[in-house]
């Protein structure tokens, strides 16, 4: 006679829950053998695991569960005992053998003895030549007692909405670290985009079935022009024969000065104001421009710009003015922007967004590519508390080199862009950044996990087709709903639809509730 059990009730199933207790008992054993730490609790179980399918079974008639799935008798000539030290041994010929794989942000030393060498070259020979020819600096001779900062080369492999290698980027940028207030910078303030501002120009412009184009400002800021004098080393290869021990005298910012994006967001909206656009009075780095039967959005992300219109020849006039100001990139219609993939289909009005390249890059960055994918990014009925941070020396040392802080940032970016289902874990383990244990580190990565599984998920913006009040949620006219809890407050910011009362949702954020005495 069969048996049935209920769904997911693995204690009315005998052999299942005899299994368990027998992995539990290996890995209890484990762990007191060794002395290590609870937190270690799933390699435990992992290698009990790996185990019992390598020993042979009376169900199976004395073979092992190995040999029944892939036909052959397991290889346990690597086998080690749990929790001992294993070494990899590199021979002298491998540590000087050449790289032949490099990072997406290799040093110049790594660069030049990578296989990508003679790419780097030109990208650096090209960005040089850029700012020679954009009038950025000068050769003088070295001020008598002047601060003079030095430079340095920073590489990045740029990569498209597929993930694919779309240009190698050299940019030289200044150590502003070592600048002087008050002698080479005074101010530094510079307007932040907002995210939600650019999703509402994207949701305003998708909903009516508008063209959606996207610019790239090159060198943006090498066209704002600096208040203060700042003298620099030369980069390699800039001085020619003659000009020994000369310095540049910067005329306009370069990347990692002190005050470039206050000097950038300076210079950017007076070009606006020139060409007849208006500043948002919600957000000061989007514009918009209202000629006739003309209409134009536009929102600026330092160099990237997205450029919304009614018609095409409003984003052509857009782009021609542009054109005779900067140098630029026209990139088409928008399919990437702010590292978020944009799908744009404008015959049915819909607009996607999704981070399934960031999250690749992020499940690799983190060794979790052979991880599996999990259908919750917290476990159900986990809590997290403060008690369980370390509090002895030994256990903060286990936490030292755990990269916790990095993790938490990079989930809740993916929280805050196209993955609003991970707001509050996002939230949760971002309390314990001072002081973080095993527990709180594992269920970080177990959003990583759930991350992986979703990564091909999109964000949809515009689920309803009709048009939305213009720029509504950037002149203040918007809904806000607040969905409360005891000790944390969700507050969500809807733009409404014209004769509808259901919502596009364009942001959200969240806070602690203050604790209040009973």
């Amino acid at each position: 006679m069969r048996l049935y059990t209920v769904h997911d009730s693995l204690q009315q199933n005998r052999v299942a829950k005899r299994t368990n207790w027998i992995l539990v008992e290996n890995a209890c054993a484990m762990l007191f053998r060794t002395g290590f730490p609870r937190a270690l609790w799933a390699e435990a179980i992992s290698h009990a695991t790996y185990l019992k399918n390598r020993s042979p079974t009376r169900a199976l008639v004395n073979k092992t569960p190995y040999k029944k799935v892939h036909g052959s008798k397991p290889n346990l000539s690597d086998l080690h005992c749990f929790g001992r030290l294993v070494c990899d041994e590199l021979s002298a010929a491998t540590e000087h053998a050449d790289v032949s794989l490099e990072s997406d942000e290799p040093s110049v030393k790594e660069a030049m003895r990578g296989p990508n060498a003679e790419h780097w070259r030109h990208a650096m020979d090209e960005e040089v030549a850029t700012i020679e020819k954009n009038g950025t600096w000068e050769i003088v001779d070295p001020p008598h007692s002047a601060n003079i900062i030095r430079s340095h080369f920073i590489l990045k492999v740029k990569h498209n909405e597929k993930g694919e290698i779309a240009c190698y980027k050299a940019r030289l940028v200044t150590n502003g670290n070592t600048q002087q207030e008050g002698i080479n910078f005074n101010e530094t303030f510079a307007t932040v985009t907002k995210l939600p501002s650019v999703r509402a120009v994207l949701v305003n412009a998708a909903s009516q079935g508008w063209e959606i184009h996207q610019i790239d400002i090159k060198n943006a800021y090498l066209n704002a022009e600096l208040s203060e004098t700042i003298y620099m080393r030369p980069p390699p290869g800039c001085l020619k024969p003659g000009q020994d021990g000369k310095v540049c005298r910067l005329i306009k910012c370069l990347y990692g000065t002190r005050q470039a994006g206050f000097e950038w967001y300076k210079t950017l909206p007076e070009f606006f104001v020139e060409i007849g656009f208006m500043r948002s009075a919600v957000d000061h780095v989007v514009f918009f421009r209202h000629e006739g039967e003309f209409l134009s959005v536009v929102s600026v992300s330092t160099d990237d710009m997205a450029i919304s219109g009614n018609m095409i020849e409003s984003i052509n006039w857009v782009k021609g003015e542009f054109k005779k100001q900067f140098e630029i990139s026209d990139l088409g219609e928008i399919k990437w922007l702010l590292g978020l993939e944009v799908k744009y289909n404008k015959a049915a009005r819909t607009l996607s967004i999704s981070q399934s390249a960031y999250v690749n890059k992020l499940v690799e960055h983190f060794g979790l590519n052979d991880a599996n994918t999990i259908s919750t990014p917290f476990e159900p009925g986990t809590i997290l508390f403060s008690n369980q941070s370390p509090s002895t020396p030994r256990q903060t040392a286990d936490m030292q080199n755990i990269p916790y802080k990095e993790l938490v940032g990079s989930v809740a970016w993916s929280a805050l862009a196209t993955h609003p289902d991970i707001s509050f874990p996002s939230l949760t383990l971002s309390q314990f950044m001072q002081n973080p244990s095993h527990a709180h580190w594992e269920a970080g990565k177990r959003i990583v996990h759930y991350l992986k599984g979703t990564r091909d998920y999109a964000l949809n913006l515009t689920i309803w087709t009709k048009a939305l009040f213009p720029m509504s949620m950037l002149i203040g006219d918007h809904n806000i709903t607040s969905i409360q809890y005891r000790a944390m407050s969700y507050h969500l910011q809807a733009c409404r639809s014209r004769g509808d009362r259901r919502n596009n949702l364009l942001s959200r954020y969240r806070r602690r509730k203050p604790s209040t005495s009973q």
